[in-house]
Formats: structure tokens, C-alpha cells, sequence
């Protein structure tokens, strides 16, 4: 296993603290942004890296002004409701799915595609525009509180920002009534909604898999951004949980409205329990990058579990992670333990039950009443930890939950995953967005 790298945080950086305190300055030609909650994604990585990170943010300010532009395609035709998708999804199966799922529910909507390309034959002319483009916001930024660091993030930031709203006002022949984002806080949907603040476009962001608070502690990665940095007009939560956090990250209650989960929107008939007929379960892995341990341990339970009931399972990695994972993981599970590549309902179909760690998958499975036990890792990087429903600690309280068919009451189902007639609650949202 590959040692792990130690990184030194710089506690004087304003995205330390998770506050994402606002602070303003003009894009010539548009009007006033809050640089530090639109630059809060690449302030939280740049946070989290190595001491190679204002280097890359150096090369991205020198390609946006000599190589970088951006290009905007609609499909279908403009409409009162307009989805993105942008280069930070578009690879994602899974979420494109459903994103085009969720723009059903508003009949008419329009697809916004939004991509970043590199081109060889800029001319002097443009380079020397963009570089004074780029001096302006720089004499801005200067006077801005933050670390060098962070007033190359707002820089870089800036200047997606003025290469962007340039090309939306050249594509976007119509104002729309609402702009959907998949996620906010992705770089791409953050510039957009500042885009549409200014040209008082309405705005609503899905809820993404992760939604955590702020929970105070170095380790936490998120510092809450998804919910700290929410800018939109409506933030679309999936339940009453999500709900309950969402308040205590800081979202004003009436800017939300629970509506379901969208990946549900694609899933099929609701399983049932298979009354211990055991032959096979389910091992779901959390995010590799900060769940390491977690996973390993969750593994060293599957392997006990799997001897003590005679039977087989399958491991499930984190979407995008399955050759990472594969490195750390494979010499902890047994050589013919199967990997999972399949869609969530073929994944439930075929497994019995799911032990796993915290994340985007498990509101899934309980949605699909397949039975799910969730690892308490006690951490800050665990979205899930306030639920305590068939959860466990140690391998003798999952024996007992798996031994006892332990399931969700319908009340806790609700709770956890929201309503049942979310295409009808989508589509009541979405109703009075549209042209008519």
C-alpha cells in the first residue's frame, strides 16, 4: 500500500475555516460576483493538495488567456426551462441519466451543454486582450483578503467568469425562466448561477451525493461547501433528512423544497425481502480518496461474514474509482470475490443484502427497500452518521443485524430517501417555469 501523504494546511487561507466568508468584485461589463463562494471547489482542493498547487493554478491562468475557451450547445430548443451538463459530469453515465430523467418531469426543458476546449491558434491580438482582461481583475484582487494561494484561485476564477458570461450572452438568445444545475458548487454550475443572479434568471441546483455541514476539524475535506455555498434561488432536496442538514449548513428554509431523490427517478420495481434465502451479498466502498481505512475494515467484516453465513459476495467501488480502489483493496478481499461494474437495479437484483460505507449509493438501496447496513465510522467525511437505524460498529453488531433480517419501518424509509411520487413532485416544481 502506497504511503499516505501528509499535507500541511494553511490555516490563514479563507477556505479553512468552512465560514466561505463573501467577498465582491465586478466583472467589467456584467456587475458584482462573491469570488469566494464561486472559487470555493477549487479553494477546498488547492486546501487539500500538495505544494505543486499554485503551479497548476499558474498554468490555468496562462492557458485562459492563450489556449482555454469555452463553447455552449443547447439540445432541443431554447424553453422556459434550460438543464446544464458540463465538462465536470458529462463522463458520468450515471448522472447524465439522470439529469435527461429529471428534465422529462418538465416536458419541454432544454439541455445547456457546456464544454472547455483547448485551441492552438489564438492570435496576438486575443492573447493581448484577455491578458488585459485579466491585469483588471488582478488589481481587484490584489485587495482582497487571502493568502497568495487564494488570490490565484479568485484570479483563475475571474477569468472563467469573463470568458464565460461572454459566450452565454452571444448563445442564449432567450432568458429562460429557470436555470437547473446538477450541482452548484461544481466550478462550471457556479459561474452560471452568477451568470443568471446578473440577469435575473432564476435558479434551482439538484441536491448531489454529498450535502454535508460543516462539522469543524481539519479532516473535514467538504468544510460543507454543497450547502455553505448554495447561491441559487431553490435548492431540490431529496428528503426530511437531507432537509434537516441542509438547515443546519446554513440554506435558508424557504429557498427549499423536498422533492425526492432524481437518481430515483430511474429506478425500477421496489425489491422485496428474500426471506433468508441467502447466496450472495453486497459490499459497497466509499469515496477511496478519504475512506481508505473505512473500506478496508468494511472488507476484513465481508470476509468473516461470508465464512460465518456460506456464502459469496460483491464488491461495489465508488463511481470512478474502481481501478484505484482495485490497488489498495485487492489484496484484502478473496481472488474470487466478483466487482461490480452493473447498473444499481441489476446490483440489487442479484445481492441479497448490502453491508457498506457512508454514501451516495445508500439512499438508493433503501429507496429500493433492499436491505442495507451502514458502517458507523464515526468521521466528518460521513454524510450519513446522524442515521443510526441498522447500523453497526464492530462485525458482532452486523452479525446480529444480518442474522435478525433487520429492516427500515416505512416511517424511517420516508425519512431517509423522501416521498415515493417524486416524478409528480418534480413535475409540480417545474410547472409554473414554463413557457405557456
Amino acid at each position: 500500500m502506497k504511503k499516505k501523504v501528509s499535507i500541511k494546511m494553511d490555516e490563514k487561507s479563507v477556505f479553512f475555516s468552512g465560514k466561505f466568508a463573501s467577498q465582491y468584485m465586478i466583472i467589467p461589463g456584467y456587475g458584482k460576483i462573491d469570488i469566494v463562494k464561486m472559487s470555493a471547489q477549487n479553494g477546498i482542493r488547492m486546501l487539500n493538495s500538495a505544494s505543486g498547487c499554485k503551479k497548476e493554478f499558474i498554468r490555468g491562468i496562462y492557458d485562459l488567456v492563450c489556449h482555454k475557451q469555452f463553447t455552449v450547445k443547447f439540445k432541443n430548443k431554447e424553453s422556459g426551462i434550460v438543464f446544464l451538463i458540463d465538462d465536470s459530469i458529462c463522463d458520468r453515465k450515471s448522472i447524465v441519466q439522470t439529469i435527461y430523467a429529471t428534465a422529462q418531469t418538465a416536458e419541454d426543458a432544454c439541455i445547456m451543454q457546456i464544454k472547455q476546449n483547448y485551441i492552438h491558434n489564438r492570435t496576438i491580438k486575443e492573447k493581448l486582450s484577455r491578458l488585459k482582461k485579466a491585469f483588471v481583475l488582478a488589481w481587484q484582487i490584489i485587495r482582497l483578503f487571502g493568502t497568495l494561494t487564494d488570490k490565484l484561485v479568485f484570479l483563475y476564477t475571474a477569468l472563467l467568469c469573463s470568458e464565460l458570461f461572454g459566450v452565454l450572452d452571444k448563445k442564449m438568445k432567450n432568458s429562460p425562466n429557470l436555470m437547473v444545475m446538477f450541482c452548484e458548487t461544481n466550478f462550471v454550475p457556479s459561474i452560471v448561477v452568477q451568470y443568471c443572479r446578473l440577469c435575473e434568471i432564476k435558479t434551482a441546483t439538484l441536491q448531489e451525493g454529498v450535502f454535508m455541514e460543516y462539522r469543524g476539524g481539519t479532516n473535514d475535506i467538504y468544510r460543507g461547501i454543497d450547502l455553505k455555498c448554495i447561491l441559487s434561488d431553490y435548492f431540490l432536496t431529496w428528503s426530511c433528512y437531507t432537509y434537516d442538514v441542509a438547515v443546519k449548513g446554513g440554506v435558508n428554509k424557504e429557498r427549499i423544497h423536498i422533492v425526492g431523490n432524481p437518481r430515483c427517478l430511474l429506478a425500477g420495481n421496489k425489491t422485496q425481502k428474500k426471506n433468508g434465502a441467502y447466496e450472495i451479498f453486497g459490499v459497497a466502498l466509499g469515496a477511496g480518496f478519504v475512506l481508505n481505512r473505512e473500506n478496508i475494515q468494511l472488507i476484513k467484516m465481508a470476509n468473516k461474514l461470508a465464512r460465518h453465513l456460506n456464502m459469496r459476495y460483491v464488491i461495489r467501488f465508488h463511481p470512478g474509482e474502481m481501478g484505484v480502489q482495485e490497488q489498495y483493496t485487492n489484496e484484502y478481499y478473496t481472488k474470487n470475490t466478483q466487482i461490480s461494474s452493473m447498473s444499481v437495479d441489476d446490483y440489487v437484483n442479484m445481492t441479497d443484502f448490502t453491508i457498506m460505507v457512508s454514501g451516495g449509493l445508500y439512499p438508493e438501496l433503501v429507496y429500493r427497500r433492499h436491505r442495507t447496513y451502514k458502517l458507523n465510522i464515526y468521521s466528518v467525511s460521513d454524510q450519513y452518521r446522524d442515521i443510526q437505524w441498522n447500523s453497526f460498529a464492530n462485525y458482532k453488531e452486523l452479525e446480529t443485524l444480518v442474522n435478525n433480517d433487520a429492516e427500515l419501518t416505512p416511517e424511517q424509509i420516508e425519512y431517509i430517501v423522501g416521498p415515493d411520487n417524486l416524478e409528480e413532485r418534480y413535475r409540480k416544481f417545474f410547472e409554473k417555469f414554463r413557457y405557456h
